[in-house]
C-alpha cells in the first residue's frame, strides 16, 4: 500500500529511481491510494543527464502498484 512519506522505485524512463509520495490528489482524509489516483511525489534518486532531477516535485499516476 501506498501512502504518504513511502519510497518506491520508478519502472519508466523518466530517469528517476526512487520517489516518495507527499500527498494524495483529491483524497480527503484518506491515508492509502487507490489505483488511478493522483499523487505528487519528490525525486529523491536520479539517474544523471536526464530530464527528472534528485528533489524535484512532480505528479504521478498510480496506475498499477504491488
Amino acid at each position: 500500500m501506498i501512502q504518504t512519506l513511502t519510497y518506491f522505485n520508478v519502472a519508466n524512463n523518466s530517469g528517476a529511481q526512487k520517489l516518495m509520495c507527499i500527498r494524495i490528489l483529491g483524497a480527503n482524509n484518506r491515508k492509502f491510494v487507490h489505483i488511478d489516483d493522483v499523487i505528487i511525489v519528490v525525486v529523491k534518486e536520479a539517474i544523471l543527464n536526464m530530464p527528472l532531477k534528485k528533489l524535484e516535485v512532480v505528479r504521478g499516476c498510480n496506475c498499477t502498484y504491488l
